[in-house]
């Protein structure tokens, strides 16, 4: 093996473990906004029962702000369409994300 070969073997090396490093961090970062997304849905869902359910004796969260709204829309059932309205209850908390549930009446 000639010493231009070990150069371009060393240098093909160096490009691959930069590649992988890089990679990494990006995954990282793309992991942890997957968890955060996560953790607020899950926050939200705690906050939806809470709200629906008014559930006594329970602490109130961090400060949030809460919208409702409905909307009407055509679902299938037993192969007809059926006018059914649907509710949604939007989360927007404090770092400006926000989460929003839909649901059918209780």
């Amino acid at each position: 093996m000639s010493y231009i070969e070990a150069v371009i073997a060393i240098i093909l090396v160096f490009v691959a473990v930069t590649a992988v490093f890089t990679s990494i961090e990006y995954q990282q970062k793309m992991y942890s906004k997957i968890l955060e997304r996560e953790l607020l849905q899950l926050y939200s869902e705690d906050l939806f029962w809470l709200t629906i359910y008014n559930l006594p004796n329970t602490t109130p969260f961090d400060s949030f702000e809460t919208y409702y709204s409905t909307k009407s829309a055509y679902v299938v059932k037993d192969f007809e369409k059926v006018r059914k309205d649907i509710n949604c209850i939007t989360f927007t908390f404090p770092n400006e994300k926000s989460v929003n549930i839909y649901y059918f009446d209780k």
